[in-house]
């Protein structure tokens, strides 16, 4: 019998291995071999391909969520961050040590190393690939709820992308935010919830808006511009200044150096032809996004140009 076929949603418990005849000795000889890998007491999984660390804790996460709600099932299902991770939103700086389940049925809460089971609440339960999961928009206020001091951020970062891929609605967010009576972060997520804006293509460009609110400065995101004959969609633009401002995230020039190499080419025309349309490009880079500071100063270096320009004419 192959190790797959014994899988369920990429876990292989050990009832499922008693119930198939396998002793306890043809797993730990399985683990030692590096054909399993422990998940949870009592659950495994196989080993991983090779991944980003921020892939790595996402999958043992996930994993440890579907481990748990099979031990528990059918009392619980994911809530929270771990809702969030299993319907396949991003996260940026949330911490992912600890499993959030919600009872289905009670009203007992019970937290111990690693996991907290909330008290049944207004959540709608469904199914995500198979794993009893709250709806996105419950997924997101809970994100919003236990990382209201840790990570606000990662509220807006989750939101922006479960609205842009029509994952959820902003209907159905305030809908999931006025179920709750009350309760710990819930005001953080009432005041950031007018900040969500289907717009962002990224976590940089969520971030970014984010910094640029901190800055004061105004800016319009995925705005069309006319250069050359040509109609060229741009990340943001600052209110009644002809300065662009292009996001550069981790992944936006592609993967292997030939995607790159032309990427990088296309952007080049690009952005050349937005020059000489009299537009003012301004980059501003992932690593940019951990200091404001470095953001405000290229966008004044950008209004320095620009101004002088407009005086010369």
């Amino acid at each position: 019998m192959l190790i797959q076929e014994l899988l369920d949603n990429d876990i292989l418990q050990s009832s499922r291995a008693r119930a198939v005849g396998l002793p306890p000795a043809i797993l730990r000889a399985w683990e030692r071999q590096g054909l399993l890998v422990p998940v949870s007491r009592g659950a495994w999984t196989t080993p991983p391909p090779k991944e980003t660390q921020y892939e790595a804790l996402r999958r043992e996460h996930r994993l440890r969520t579907i481990a748990l709600i099979q031990q528990m099932s059918p009392r619980v299902a994911a809530s929270h961050i771990s809702a969030v991770v299993l319907h396949g939103l991003p996260l940026w700086s949330t911490p992912l040590d600890r499993v959030h389940l919600v009872r289905v049925d009670d009203n007992q809460s019970r937290a111990r190393l690693g996991l907290t089971v909330h008290q049944a609440g207004p959540e709608t339960i469904s199914q995500q690939s198979g794993v009893p999961c709250v709806s996105v928009a419950d997924a997101l206020v809970g994100l919003g709820q236990v990382m209201a001091r840790r990570a606000p951020l990662d509220f807006l970062i989750a939101g922006d992308e479960a609205l842009r891929d029509g994952l959820t609605t902003l209907d159905e967010i305030d809908g999931a935010i006025e179920a709750r009576s009350g309760g710990r972060g819930l005001a953080a997520v009432r005041s950031h919830r007018p900040l969500l804006d289907a717009r962002h293509e990224s976590v940089a460009e969520t971030r970014f808006a984010h910094t640029a609110r901190l800055l004061g400065l105004v800016v319009t995101p995925q705005v069309v511009i006319p250069a050359e004959g040509k109609r060229y969609r741009v990340d943001f633009m600052l209110k009644d200044e002809p300065i662009i401002i292009e996001v550069d995230g981790l992944a936006k020039y592609g993967v292997s150096p030939d995607d790159v190499h032309k990427n990088l080419l296309l952007e080049k025309v690009r952005e050349d032809a937005l020059r000489r349309a009299g537009y003012i490009v301004v980059r501003i880079l992932w690593s940019d996004l951990a200091s404001p500071k470095i953001v405000r100063k290229k966008v004044a270096a950008a209004r320095a140009q620009y101004r002088p320009s407009v005086w010369l004419r």
